[in-house]
């Protein structure tokens, strides 16, 4: 009988050690490729981004840009999104309106539905004329005037500030379904799903194709990760065409709210001097949408040109701002300049005067 092969520990102990030497071979191998895979995916990312960071979309409204300032997640915005029967098309039909609000301060979303059919009374003479063929009457001397009068008309009716837009039709839909990315509006956030990035090239070559818009690459990427981080806290809210201005302050204000402005519960007062009637109406809507007090509303007996706002609040006071910017308001004056009745001015945190400015922006 042979004898038996008597393993030593010092045999043990080499192959063991071997072994680990070619574990660690293979993992770093591993590894080095992984990173390096990793690399070549970031780098043909920034690539992408880089070749159409400027230029996202097909071409843009010439001298259109609603976003005076770039979107960088510290401020609220409202994006209108416009669909177009066909965005080619010399006087293209509106199908359908949303309107996104994206609140990172308050990581808030409400995205609200727009009905099409919903008439705007006597408008330019017209009578009741349907929202969604404001942009085709408008847009037969230039896309940009059908553009910008859609705008302005949703401005009006709503009682906000629109901040950017996107314009996409029939086909955008089709072909992000191709690409596998299913969007719809009442579940938005989950939607979107980080893989998507992976598909960016594809993306891009579906923009330059069938979108229109103001916002740049980079805006549009933050909103979109705004969007989903927003979770549980995005609203969808379709309105009732038969009264549509009280259910979107309905919805505005349940779904959207400025916390600052409603910790600041600042008093607002409002005067309309425009021969222009309902216009303090109008605005008191802004302002209660975003969670101001109105206090009072009335008449001046003088006739101002321009907006003016006189109080003294602070100037980093978010109540303040936000009427500022709206109203278009960029000097703030004393109460006491308010010659008619400095008392008037005093029983308020601010108070604001309508002049025909606002006539003029508005109508």
């Amino acid at each position: 009988m042979p004898a038996r092969r008597r393993v030593t520990r010092k045999h043990t102990s080499y192959k063991r050690t071997k072994r680990y030497k070619s574990l660690k071979r293979v993992i770093r191998v591993f590894t080095m490729s992984l990173t390096g895979f990793f690399l070549l995916g970031v780098s043909y990312y920034i690539y992408v981004l880089a070749v159409n960071i400027q230029k996202p979309f097909a071409q843009a409204s010439e001298g259109l840009d609603y976003s005076s300032q770039a979107y960088n997640s510290t401020k609220p915005a409202n994006i209108l999104f416009i669909n177009l029967e066909d965005i080619s098309a010399t006087n293209p039909s509106v199908l359908n309106l949303h309107l996104l609000n994206v609140n990172p301060v308050d990581s808030k979303t409400l995205l609200v539905s727009i009905p099409a059919d919903y008439n705007i009374e006597d408008y330019n003479g017209l009578g009741n004329v349907p929202i969604s063929k404001i942009f085709t009457l408008n847009s037969q001397t230039s896309f940009d005037n059908g553009l910008k009068s859609l705008v302005r008309t949703v401005e009006t009716t709503l009682a906000i500030n629109i901040n950017g837009y996107v314009i996409y039709d029939n086909q955008t839909l089709t072909l992000l379904n191709s690409a596998e990315i299913h969007l719809t509006s009442s579940d938005l956030p989950k939607n979107l799903n980080y893989s998507d990035y992976f598909k960016i090239k594809q993306l891009f070559e579906i923009s330059r194709k069938t979108v229109k818009s103001d916002l740049n690459t980079l805006e549009f990427i933050r909103i979109i990760a705004d969007i989903k981080d927003s979770g549980s806290n995005f609203n969808y809210k379709k309105l009732d065409s038969d009264n549509l201005t009280v259910s979107f302050d309905e919805a505005w204000q349940q779904g959207y709210t400025y916390e600052m402005v409603k910790k600041e519960r600042n008093s607002v007062i409002i005067l309309n001097s425009t021969s222009k009637s309902g216009l303090a109406t109008w605005a008191s809507r802004y302002v209660s949408n975003i969670g101001g007090l109105i206090t009072e509303l009335g008449n001046s007996e003088k006739v101002y040109a321009k907006n003016e706002i006189y109080s003294t609040l602070p100037p980093d006071n978010q109540t303040l701002g936000y009427i500022m910017s709206f109203f278009n308001v960029s000097t703030v004056k004393s109460p006491d300049e308010f010659t008619k009745d400095p008392f008037l001015a005093k029983r308020a945190d601010i108070l604001l005067v309508l002049g025909e400015q606002t006539v003029v922006e508005l109508y």
